[in-house]
């Protein structure tokens, strides 16, 4: 997995700090945070996490969780 990854660096300080803590009681801080990368840098993000507040921030989702399906 490490030969097929890429180092990105994550522009901290262009992250949306209040878009981190909304809807703070359907997800976490962590789960935002990677999604707002995920935006940022156009990237798919891949979770089997049933809590990602994919409604909020429009990113692309591959899941086998069905509550994301």
């Amino acid at each position: 997995m490490l030969q097929s990854a890429e180092r990105v660096d994550d522009k901290f300080r262009e992250v949306d700090i209040d878009g981190l803590f909304s809807h703070i009681k359907d997800s976490d801080f962590n789960d935002n945070y990677y999604l707002q990368l995920a935006l940022m840098e156009q990237m798919i993000f891949v979770t089997n996490d049933g809590k990602i507040p994919s409604q909020i921030i429009k990113v692309p989702i591959i899941t086998g969780n069905p509550a994301l399906i």
